[in-house]
């Protein structure tokens, strides 16, 4: 990430931080002007926002930042289109990973409780969504990082569906690794 914060287009621009990580606050505000964050439920945010139907005005971030969100969107097509809508042309950047814990991406079709209100199971078929609304998509994986950088997740998945988690699907294997898209607006 640190290289797409370098980036001249995004560096000292703004951001919109969406479900702020507040360790990541340091890093943020070195990198850039401005650093808005903002939730639809909690009270330590800058704005009260609902990814689907956001206030500010069109073109208004360089980045926008929302790790582990759109997993727990129902509407996560109107979510993406807010953020292209507020994003500026010419390069703004959307960094927007979900945990990818299905072969294939599974839609609930509700907020399933005993997965954290999830409504839906990812796959890496499910950044095909971005793509059919972004300029650009770079998804880059864990395999792509030195050993020492590398992310993954130990655990087994095949167990799946459980009587806690009745929609999610099994998943073979006992090391996952992670995805983060790199979305871009052109225009």
């Amino acid at each position: 990430m640190t290289e797409l914060l370098s980036d001249p287009h995004t560096n000292k621009g703004s951001m919109l931080h969406v479900a702020p990580e507040f360790f990541f606050s340091n890093l943020f505000a070195s990198h850039f002007r401005k650093v808005d964050t903002a939730d639809i439920d909690r009270e330590d945010v800058d704005y009260k926002e609902d990814l689907r139907r956001l206030s500010f005005p069109d073109a208004t971030y360089d980045m926008v930042y929302a790790s582990h969100v759109l997993e727990h969107i129902d509407d996560d097509e109107a979510a993406i289109k807010e953020i292209i809508r507020v994003l500026k042309p010419g390069g703004g950047i959307a960094i927007l990973p979900v945990p990818i814990n299905a072969p294939k991406t599974v839609d609930y079709g509700a907020p399933c409780p005993a997965e954290t209100y999830h409504v839906r199971c990812c796959g890496l078929d499910y950044f095909d969504r971005y793509r059919a609304l972004f300029d650009e998509v770079e998804v880059r994986h864990s395999d792509d990082y030195p050993a020492q950088h590398q992310l993954y997740k130990y655990e087994t998945r095949d167990h799946y569906p459980t009587t806690e988690a009745p929609l999610h699907p099994p998943m073979p294997g006992n090391k996952h690794p992670d995805a983060v898209p790199i979305c871009r607006k052109a225009a």
